[in-house]
This record gives structure tokens, sequence and C-alpha cells, in this order.
């Protein structure tokens, strides 16, 4: 509602407040689709949900995990794991991406997420 003031019509308003209300729905429902209840967890994974998260860790190419073991696990920022490793910034950052988007398919057996 901050932005009464530059509505033009005032006989839009109940337009204009519609269309607020369907995105912010629209935001909701997108948010909760990311969301995995724990009823839907496998079954080996719910005694030991960081388990399976490590297994899927130790599947990355060597590059990859160092980045994720480095900036993920021990905290450091992606410039001082640039430093570390002897590579230019923006390597660290593609590797991060890779090694989550092969995660994401990893942890999610291969289900393609449906970002609309």
């Amino acid at each position: 509602m901050n932005a009464f003031h530059t509505l033009r019509n005032l006989a839009a308003f109940d337009s204009w407040v519609i269309r607020i209300l369907i995105t912010e729905c629209r935001n909701i429902q997108r948010a909760q689709s990311r969301v995995l209840p724990m009823a839907q967890l496998p079954d080996e994974g719910r005694e030991d949900p960081d388990r399976w998260v490590r297994d899927a860790v130790d599947t990355l190419p060597e590059r990859q995990r160092l980045c994720v073991l480095l900036h993920y696990i021990e905290g450091l920022p992606t410039l001082e794991v640039a430093r570390l490793l002897r590579v230019p910034h923006s390597t660290v950052r593609g590797r991060l991406s890779q090694a989550r988007a092969a995660l994401r398919l990893e942890l999610t057996d291969g289900e393609k997420e449906d970002v609309t």
C-alpha cells in the first residue's frame, strides 16, 4: 500500500488490490513449494539427515568439494577460499554454483524443480 498515492484512477482501486493479493499468493505458494515436509523425507535419511548430505558432498568432483567444504563447512568467505586454492574469485563462485546444482539433483533424486 506504499504506492497508493501513485494510483491515478480511484475506480481501479479494487483491481489494483486484487492484483497485489494474487502476486503475494503466488509468492507464498512458490516459497511453500520449496519446503519438503518431514513426512516426505526418505526413511534412510530420518536417522541422520546430515549423513545423506555428507554422502552427496563426497560424490562431488574434488575441485567443487573443496570449495563447498571451505566455504559452507569451514565458513570461509569466497575471497579467502580463492586465495587458499590459488584460483580467481570467479572460479570459486562458479564451482560453488555447479556444486549446488549437482547437490540439488542428488538430494532430490534427480527431480527437476518447477521454477515458474
